[in-house]
C-alpha cells in the first residue's frame, strides 16, 4: 500500500532544520571516523548536567544540557570548551572563557559551534595591519549573512545591527579580541525585509556599513 506522507506545520520545524544543517556543515558532528571523538565537560553538576564537546580540524562543537525538573546553575570547570563560538539558537557570538557560569531552565539547552574561521584568527596570511570592515556576504541575504573584520590590535570590540531608524536590533560582537581576521554571521529571520546597518567599534576605530535583508 502507498503511505503517503502528510504534510504539516510542525511547532519544532525551525530547531529541526537548524540541527540538521549544523550537522551537515560542521564536520564535528559526521559520522563514525568522518566525525570527532565525543569528550565530556566535566561541570559542578555533573549529576544533572550533561556536556560536550566533539571537535574535527577546524570545526568544533560544543553541547551543554539539563537533564533534569528543575532550574540549575553551574560551572563548566575543565578547558576543552574554552573558545569563541556562534550559538545555535539565535547566531549570536557567545566566548565561553574558564569556569564559565550558566543558568539553564528545566529541561534546557545549549549548543554553540564553531566552524571554519567564525570568531577565530584565521590560519592563512599575516596579522592585519589596519582595521578594516568588509561587506556582508551575500548581500542582499535571507535569512543569514556573514560580517568578515580585521583587528590589528588587541581591544573591546563591538559589531551591532541597526535598523533605519537607529534602533539596535542585534549584537553580534561585544568582547575582548585578538589581532585577527574574524567572522560574524547575523540572522535577520525574525525581522523585516528592509535596509540595515552595522557598525564596528574598536578603540577609536568606527565604520558603518548597509546591507539589504529580502525575504
Amino acid at each position: 500500500d502507498k503511505d503517503e506522507i502528510i504534510w504539516q506545520t510542525h511547532p519544532r520545524s525551525k530547531l529541526y532544520k537548524a540541527l540538521l544543517q549544523l550537522k551537515r556543515k560542521n564536520s564535528a558532528l559526521w559520522n563514525g571516523v568522518f566525525g570527532g571523538d565525543l569528550n565530556r565537560i566535566t561541570t559542578t553538576n555533573d549529576q544533572n548536567i550533561f556536556a560536550f564537546v566533539r571537535q574535527k580540524g577546524d570545526d568544533k562543537v560544543c553541547g551543554i544540557f539539563n537533564l533534569s525538573q528543575s532550574e540549575r546553575t553551574f560551572t563548566l570547570t575543565d578547558s576543552g570548551y574554552i573558545g569563541i563560538y556562534r550559538d545555535v539558537s539565535n547566531d549570536s557570538t557567545v566566548s565561553l572563557t574558564k569556569n564559565y557560569e550558566i543558568i539553564l531552565p528545566a529541561w534546557g539547552y545549549k549548543v554553540f559551534e564553531k566552524n571554519q574561521v567564525v570568531g577565530e584568527v584565521s590560519s592563512k596570511g599575516l596579522p592585519p595591519q589596519t582595521f578594516q570592515l568588509s561587506q556582508n556576504y551575500p548581500n542582499p541575504f535571507n535569512p543569514s549573512t556573514r560580517i568578515n573584520y580585521s583587528i590589528p590590535q588587541s581591544g573591546n570590540v563591538t559589531l551591532k545591527v541597526f535598523n533605519l531608524l537607529g534602533q539596535e536590533v542585534a549584537t553580534l560582537v561585544n568582547m575582548e579580541q585578538n589581532v585577527g581576521n574574524y567572522v560574524a554571521t547575523f540572522n535577520g529571520a525574525k525581522l523585516s525585509s528592509g535596509v540595515y546597518f552595522y557598525r564596528l567599534e574598536a578603540g577609536s576605530f568606527v565604520q558603518i556599513k548597509k546591507m539589504m535583508f529580502l525575504k
